[in-house]
């Protein structure tokens, strides 16, 4: 493996893991705008309405690049650069540590989202019971979400990784 493979690799991983807590984002803006809702205000939700489009925006192109573009990345930081070595002795496939990587990701956030599960769920019954109003639901669909995401990574890793590894190739080496 060369260092510039070792850094493709790496910066895929932390792609992956950047598109999967961004998630997060979503729900949080929902849930604000719904409690502002008592308030309404147009001036406000106009904010919102483009923080969300900024936000969504400023994701869209890190990914972009985290994923899909890692060549641009290791040229302009000049990442496989003065290393006395050229390569790395490991023999795994690029495609098979990818798979690696999204079993981790998926099993970590998989561990993560189920006590959240049950957290929002609970909070959700509380809300409801109490104060007659469910302010928490984007919560438990969020997580129930997150969950599947983190199940589905989990499952089909190879598919994951031979798309990002067929969309990140160049379009003359295809």
């Amino acid at each position: 493996m060369t260092i510039r493979t070792f850094w493709n690799i790496l910066i895929k991983i932390l792609g992956i893991w950047i598109a999967l807590n961004c998630l997060s984002l979503v729900p949080q803006y929902v849930s604000s705008i719904f409690y502002s809702s008592d308030y309404f205000n147009f001036e406000l939700f106009l904010y919102g309405l483009a923080s969300i489009l900024g936000i969504v925006l400023f994701y869209y192109f890190i990914l972009r690049f985290f994923i899909f573009k890692t060549n641009w990345i290791i040229d302009r930081l000049k990442l496989d650069k003065n290393f006395s070595e050229e390569k790395i002795d490991l023999n795994i496939e690029t495609q098979n540590i990818l798979r690696i990587a999204c079993i981790v990701l998926g099993g970590l956030i998989l561990v993560d989202s189920i006590p959240d599960i049950f957290r929002t769920l609970f909070r959700y019954y509380q809300d409801h019971k109490i104060f007659k109003k469910e302010t928490s639901s984007v919560w438990v669909v969020y997580n129930i979400v997150k969950s599947i995401i983190a199940y589905l990574l989990l499952n089909n890793s190879k598919l994951v990784s031979e798309y990002i590894i067929k969309k990140s190739k160049p379009e003359n080496e295809v």
